[in-house]
């Protein structure tokens, strides 16, 4: 063995030093980024149990009342009134409060009926 072999040793033993010990930080650095968010999935997990737990309670303990009537308005039968001028006349239903037909007198279709 001469000396530049002795020196090529040295620097190969000094390169694996230098490459464990960067791998190792490496290594170190990513399992603490997987600490953090395993640990951030975790907290999120615990939350959103909590909400839950609180919506399953108000779930249970809620009971729906009908405070606007609308279960009322929707059932029986439906009552039409009707609006009429010189050149409209519009058909409301008395569930919904909405126009049911609108028809325009002074106005023709194509095939001759009033406009709705």
């Amino acid at each position: 063995m001469d000396r530049n072999t002795v020196i090529g040793f040295v620097l190969l033993g000094l390169l694996l030093f230098a490459y464990l010990f960067n791998s190792t930080k490496n290594s170190q650095e990513l399992q603490r980024l997987k600490q953090l968010a395993d640990d951030s999935i975790a907290r999120v997990k615990a939350q959103q149990d909590a909400l839950s737990k609180v919506q399953d309670s108000t779930k249970i303990k809620a009971v729906p009342v009908d405070t606007t009537g609308f279960n009322k308005a929707t059932s029986g039968t439906e009552k039409l009134v009707s609006i009429e001028n010189k050149t409209v006349k519009i058909i409301f239903s008395n569930k919904g409060a909405q126009p049911k037909e609108v028809l325009l007198k002074d106005f023709k279709s194509a095939d001759g009926s009033m406009v709705k």
